[in-house]
């Protein structure tokens, strides 16, 4: 098959593209944290396959949810959140420490995904909610499938966030984030 044929088949291949042009935005802190960046997009690319072959094979009577795929998904989710998390949290660290930063919409942007993201985060690895909804949320993030057909965690009666939403909620703080004028500019995607 060609490279070609393959980017049609996966509908993930654009995301995954998007992750790697934005993640260039985060060389203004540290060179390293872009790289890092662009790994978790791959890692991000991965886990959305997985996700969508574990519900095309769930329909079709192929797997169930007490499936040892789906524990290690749950599992490989629950690490990309923790990763990306520290990847949010060190941006609005910076953000907030640039003078010119801290006042554009990007500083607002990355502190409501890095509260989002607590919101799953610390549940997962305190065993405990975020202390901004200590008296909604759970002490476990209850893990699932949303209907975005990504890995989710229930984190308080109703209350349901995905693995996809949370990637799409660092993407928009990737994009809010503006470009240095000696940073390559954004291409188009393929």
């Amino acid at each position: 098959m060609t490279e070609r044929a393959e980017r049609v088949l996966d509908p993930f291949h654009m995301r995954n593209a998007e992750w790697t042009q934005l993640s260039h935005r985060l060389e203004r802190f540290e060179l390293f944290m872009a790289i890092f960046t662009q790994n978790l997009g791959h890692r991000d690319h991965d886990l959305s396959v997985r996700e969508y072959e574990y519900a095309r094979n769930r329909a079709a009577g192929r797997a169930s949810e007490d499936s040892v795929d789906l524990t290690k998904l749950w599992l490989d989710a629950c690490m990309f959140v923790m990763c990306l998390y520290e990847v949010v949290r060190s941006m609005d660290e910076r953000i907030r420490e640039d003078a010119e930063l801290s006042r554009s919409p990007a500083a607002q942007i990355c502190r409501e995904t890095k509260e989002l993201f607590e919101r799953v985060r610390i549940p997962l690895a305190k065993f405990q909610p975020a202390k901004r909804h200590q008296s909604t949320d759970y002490a476990v993030a209850v893990p699932g499938m949303a209907e975005d057909r990504s890995v989710a965690w229930e984190v308080a009666d109703g209350v349901v966030i995905s693995r996809r939403t949370l990637s799409g909620a660092f993407l928009e703080a990737l994009r809010a984030l503006p470009r240095r004028d000696d940073q390559p500019v954004d291409h188009a995607l393929p």
